[in-house]
């Protein structure tokens, strides 16, 4: 098997990747900023997808430039969701063909 069958979708593959992807969105991995009742600072801390979704409505997130930190983790959860879920795909499939010889 090469890359590209590796990588190719399949209706299993997609599946299990979003499943695997909300699994890394309950992770607290997320860059967020916390807030008192008076002011933010400026250090990040983490927390789930969700949370970090409510911190964007702060200044302080973008102003600070922990959107980019942000993006680059959302984009790395991404495709680790996908390789993961590859794996995942492919084991089962080779553990299938060894229990039927």
């Amino acid at each position: 098997m090469n890359w590209k069958e590796f990588l190719k979708k399949d209706w299993r593959k997609v599946a299990t990747f979003i499943i695997i992807f909300m699994i890394f969105t309950l992770m607290p991995i997320w860059t967020t900023i916390r807030c008192s009742t008076w002011e933010c600072g400026p250090g990040p801390s983490a927390s789930s997808f969700f949370n970090s979704l409510e911190s964007m409505k702060n200044k302080e997130f973008f102003d600070f430039g922990y959107f980019t930190l942000w993006i680059v983790i959302f984009c790395i959860s991404l495709i680790l969701s996908y390789i993961i879920s590859n794996f995942i795909v492919r084991i089962y499939d080779k553990t299938r063909k060894v229990k039927k010889k």
